[in-house]
């Protein structure tokens, strides 16, 4: 993403005196802290339930095995990200990707539709660079299907679908404390829920005890990182309003321009921007992708493009077709890992250009936003 952007997160003396209080308590582990981040991330939140771990992926896999995937079964995911498809494998169960909408970057209900089948055991759906997905229309698949859906909340702190915080939309929401997210620890994540059942089961696979209650894994987070979460949740509302005023200058810089697409918000949604992602959409006069590349390396405008470069299902994680080797049942169709399923994400992804929107130098955004506009204005 050209140069390395310091974050805007503020560590400071409240945070140290945190991880000082934990370490002189001597209890680093399951302790207040954690319990205590829990509940205060589930008001914050306005969900029943939250269970903290030491990432995001492992709150992910947790969730798919709290609502029952399993060897063998299959669970629709997003195709721009891998960490969902990632997170199905991990549970031995097969990935099969939903294409996304060319506006929004988010995963299509009626392609969502076209994926379901008899072994379909639930829905991961990603809320893409910090805007809420279509959850009307997922949800809506979804419980024609009897479908439970998991919600990777790992851009989208505080951002709003129809008045209530993605994450609250689904069966499990998971949310991401990796060092470049809205609220950050360096690593960790916490799931929330409405559903008594899920948390109990969530929080039984997370924390691994001397007799687990059923197969789990030991993905609890420690109490130094909860007591820092803790801190820095009070701040994260703060550090969300500072990242969508910095969104807003991108988008006034690409105002006007017939071929850059800023990623389209819904008028039911509150985005969070984690990033600011726009296409760029070819146009008879205008210039080409590579030439606006130059462009911006010229006037020195900071953004990446093509994001990973291809969609999840063609990346070499994906091409042995489950985890650990598990197979699909027989007689099913063979999943079509390969240049195709997804012709929307295949299209998009190459022509994506993508900016973090967290940066500690105050002026950084406005100045990369005036190099993108004479970066445009090259072609005018």
């Amino acid at each position: 993403m050209g140069a390395t952007l310091m974050s805007n997160k503020i560590f400071d003396a409240e945070d140290i005196a945190a991880v000082t209080r934990v370490l002189e308590s001597g209890v680093l582990s399951a302790g207040p802290e954690a319990a205590a981040l829990e509940e205060e991330f589930a008001a914050a939140l306005g969900a029943g339930h939250a269970i903290s771990c030491n990432a995001a992926m492992a709150g992910l896999h947790a969730a798919l095995w709290a609502v029952g995937v399993g060897a063998g079964d299959e669970v629709v995911c997003d195709p721009l990200v891998l960490f969902g498809g990632l997170a199905v494998l991990y549970t031995g169960a097969m990935p099969v990707f939903a294409d996304v909408d060319e506006q929004t970057h988010n995963m299509d209900p009626t392609s969502l539709a076209e994926r379901i089948t008899p072994r379909t055991k639930a829905i991961i759906v990603t809320h893409h660079w910090g805007e809420p997905a279509d959850m009307g229309g997922i949800l809506a698949v979804a419980e024609a299907h009897k479908l439970p859906v998991v919600e990777d909340c790992a851009h989208v702190l505080f951002g709003k679908w129809q008045g209530r915080n993605a994450g609250t939309l689904g069966s499990v929401g998971v949310f991401s404390f990796q060092s470049s997210k809205h609220l950050s620890t360096g690593d960790g994540g916490i799931a929330v829920t409405n559903d008594p059942y899920l948390a109990e089961q969530v929080r039984a696979i997370v924390t691994f005890g001397a007799a687990p209650t059923r197969l789990a894994h030991n993905f609890r987070m420690t109490e130094m990182t909860a007591a820092v979460a803790r801190v820095q949740l009070r701040r994260a509302r703060g550090y969300v309003a500072e990242d969508r005023a910095s969104a807003q200058l991108y988008a006034q810089a690409v105002e006007g321009c017939a071929w850059l697409r800023p990623q389209q918000a819904s008028a039911d949604s509150v985005h969070s921007y984690h990033l600011w992602v726009a296409a760029f959409v070819p146009q008879p006069g205008g210039p080409s992708l590579d030439e606006f590349k130059e462009a911006c390396a010229a006037e020195e405008a900071n953004f990446s493009f093509g994001y990973v470069g291809v969609p999840a299902y063609l990346h070499p994680v994906f091409s042995l077709g489950g985890s650990f080797g598990v197979s699909r049942d027989p007689q099913a169709q063979p999943l079509p890992y390969r240049r195709g399923w997804c012709p929307v994400t295949e299209s998009l992804m190459p022509r994506l250009m993508i900016t973090g929107v967290s940066a500690r130098d105050g002026d950084f955004h406005r100045r990369n936003a005036d190099a993108l506009a004479r970066a445009i204005r090259r072609f005018s």
